[in-house]
């Protein structure tokens, strides 16, 4: 899949496969990535590695919360203009 320029949501992303997924995404040419987890210390830390290579953008979010799931959706929609790529990996 070409991944250059992709616009991407993508849940669960501190750490493990959501992690590896992250790395991927920024090494293969992702314009932006929005990215949420419930570890903000991993996030932060993962989003200052790969910042260099892609403009990633984190939260802080259970998935479980319908509503702060749906604003953070909503708000990674409009600051992007656009979602190319769901990756639902919480939980």
């Amino acid at each position: 899949m070409d991944l250059i320029d992709k616009r991407v949501v993508l849940t669960g992303g501190a750490s493990g496969i959501g992690a590896a997924v992250l790395r991927r995404l920024a090494n293969k040419g992702a314009r932006c990535v929005h990215v949420a987890d419930q570890n903000q210390a991993a996030l932060s830390a993962l989003i200052s590695e790969l910042s260099p290579q892609c403009d990633i953008q984190g939260a802080t979010l259970d998935v479980t919360d319908r509503e702060a799931l749906t604003n953070w959706f909503n708000a990674a929609d409009a600051a992007m203009g656009g979602i190319d790529i769901v990756i639902n990996n919480a939980g």
